[in-house]
């Protein structure tokens, strides 16, 4: 009996941890760690599934000593059937007494900042996310690496 139980529990742990997987979760470098105007990132996400509410996430990792607090961005989003639209958004990266709200080991601060919470993708198919660094400074120093995550609303 005790046996069952464990096999049980176990099957049932996997099964959770399967669901759990995001649909991507992607970092792409900045070549020399200074992202230029010209260097949008491109992360391709096939979605199967357009019943379930899906979380966006800004994956983002820069120096410890970047020397901006937010990072605005241009997010296009592309559709399967080519319908588009586009976001200006700035990402905050600190706290108010100027600590990151990222977390990380030695001189990299890692980030997954919310984009886009509780969205319903509306078609099935591979959706194109452009990010596209928009701040003053062209290129912008510091920026490590850059992507998305995409998955299932909790």
């Amino acid at each position: 009996m005790k046996k069952r139980f464990w096999i049980v529990l176990l099957s049932g742990a996997l099964l959770q941890s399967c669901d759990d997987k995001p649909i991507t979760d992607v970092f792409y470098p900045v070549a020399g760690k200074a992202w230029a105007y010209t260097d949008i990132k491109t992360v391709e996400v096939n979605i199967t599934d357009t019943s379930s509410l899906c979380d966006v996430y800004l994956n983002l990792r820069h120096a410890g000593n970047y020397e901006w607090q937010n990072l605005y961005l241009r997010v296009k989003v592309v559709s399967p059937s080519g319908d588009s639209s586009l976001s200006r958004v700035s990402f905050q990266l600190t706290a108010a007494d100027g600590k990151w709200l990222g977390s990380g080991l030695g001189d990299i601060v890692e980030y997954q900042v919310p984009f886009k919470e509780g969205i319903q993708f509306k078609e099935l198919g591979t959706y194109r996310f452009e990010l596209e660094q928009h701040m003053r400074v062209n290129p912008l120093l510091g920026i490590h690496d850059v992507g998305l995550r995409v998955e299932k609303a909790k």
